[in-house]
């Protein structure tokens, strides 16, 4: 079987040496230091594929003979312990680093970086050793502080909101007349907003009928509870726009932490990055893309007035290249396709949902909008070549390892393979960068349109 090097990258403080080895499922592990030279030998899934990998590290300066590993199941993580604790200004004996070794961004730190988190960490030690040695430790502490604190928050909140009225609300701080209160109260705004019951219970039926029933019926019961100071309190206790906002602000974030990680690290390593992106970013674009199923939802129940067919390509497209075709098979996952279709994806994003958080609460920003609306003309049709890419490059794939294959009776064959399904799919995808392109330019002549009405 082929000898191989795997990816290493390597970070340090005063006293410990931190190598990470980009090796799944990896076995038969032989790690050992001899003669100042770490000896590293495994088998596992490697940027080659299945091999057998090994490296050797001839360090800098000395080092203890003991050597600690924990192998997870992408990764092996192994600590070396320098014989004394001083900063090194580099990590192996020749100067010139070796091809296949690399810095660990993940847990770098700079010389005085490392010596104040090295000092926090020992004053945190002497103050704990200081409180416990003088306080006995309560188990309930936590609980009983954080009770309290809730308690009094509530209070206050309900003093401030009611003032005068605090004498008759403090009345429902006790459970019997608190709920006597809420049942009466909502029976009587039931009967004052519907008369007839059987069309407030069908409402229930419906889950878009009961969301928008339950929405009104918080907004009425605050109208009249509040009075003049409704037209204050609007802005900030509309759930709709609530909801929104904290959705794209969420997202926003998500997508910017990857643009910015993955620019980092281009400028960086360089190409190198291409090869590690899918093990580096694939947790938080997870994250975004699954919540991106809500974009589907909104314009089901009403919350935005965009089409949902758009938004459905988009959602489902996205998804199929992250879970079905990056997401099962390791063989995609140190491809540089990965990179540029997360680049590309998160550059779009960082411009769209800010936009639509700003757009929650009334603002527009000029240069934001221009982008939001023109910057998708370039990067959307790359980023669906990018996916068609990937989605070709799976194809072998798919026909040597038969995943997701359907057997069928032998008459008819041995199985029927996912990779026809997936050349049906690449030309649907051209289909859908066409539906979702004209959408797109729809939309951004309308908003032009409008902007040059309020110009004039």
């Amino acid at each position: 079987m082929q000898t191989l090097t795997p990816h290493v990258y390597w970070a340090q403080r005063h006293a410990d040496i931190y190598l990470r080895v980009e090796l799944s499922d990896a076995k038969n592990l032989d790690i050992c230091v001899q003669n100042n030279t770490l000896q590293f030998k495994a088998q596992g899934h490697g940027a080659k594929g299945d091999h057998d990998y090994e490296f050797s590290l001839d360090f800098l300066e000395p080092v203890k003979p003991e050597v600690s590993h924990r192998s997870t199941q992408r990764l092996v993580n192994v600590t070396v312990r320098k014989q004394e604790q001083r900063w090194w200004d580099r990590l192996t004996l020749q100067e010139r680093k070796p091809l296949f070794l690399a810095p660990d961004f993940d847990r770098w730190l700079d010389e005085s970086d490392a010596e104040m988190e090295l000092q926090a960490k020992e004053e945190e030690k002497i103050n704990k050793v200081s409180i416990e040695s003088r306080i006995r430790k309560d188990p309930y502490l936590g609980l009983k502080k954080g009770y309290l604190f809730m308690y009094n928050l509530m209070l206050c909140v309900l003093k401030m909101l009611y003032g005068n009225m605090w004498f008759v609300l403090s009345a429902y701080l006790d459970l019997k007349k608190g709920y006597l209160f809420m049942y009466n109260l909502m029976l009587g705004v039931l009967k004052m907003l519907y008369g007839n019951m059987w069309f407030v219970l069908s409402a229930y039926l419906d889950l878009k009928k009961g969301y928008l029933f339950m929405y009104n019926l918080m907004l009425c019961v605050l109208k009249m509870l509040y009075g003049n100071m409704w037209f204050v309190l609007s802005a900030y206790l509309g759930l709709k726009k609530g909801y929104l906002f904290m959705y794209n602000l969420v997202q926003f974030l998500g997508f910017s932490w990857i643009f910015v990680n993955m620019t980092v690290r281009l400028f960086i390593l360089g190409q190198d990055s291409f090869y590690d992106t899918f093990h580096t970013i694939a947790d938080m674009m997870y994250f975004c893309q699954m919540m991106a199923v809500a974009e589907v939802m909104n314009p089901l129940v009403g919350l935005v007035k965009t089409g949902v067919f758009p938004a459905m390509i988009q959602v489902v497209g996205r998804n199929v290249i992250l879970f079905v075709i990056f997401g099962s098979l390791e063989e995609m996952q140190n491809k540089a396709v990965v990179f540029f279709v997360f680049y590309l994806w998160s550059t779009i994003e960082i411009f769209r949902y800010p936009f639509y958080m700003l757009a929650c609460i009334d603002t527009d920003w000029k240069l934001l909008t221009w982008l939001r609306y023109s910057i998708w003309m370039p990067l959307y049709p790359l980023g669906v070549l990018a996916e068609a890419i990937a989605v070709i490059q799976s194809l072998p794939i798919f026909d040597e390892t038969r995943l997701y294959s359907i057997p069928l009776p032998t008459v008819l064959g041995s199985s029927f393979s996912f990779s026809f399904t997936l050349k049906i799919y690449l030309a649907l995808m051209f289909l859908g960068l066409f539906i979702n392109f004209r959408h797109l330019f729809r939309q951004r002549r309308r908003r032009m349109r409008s902007r040059k009405r309020n110009i004039n």
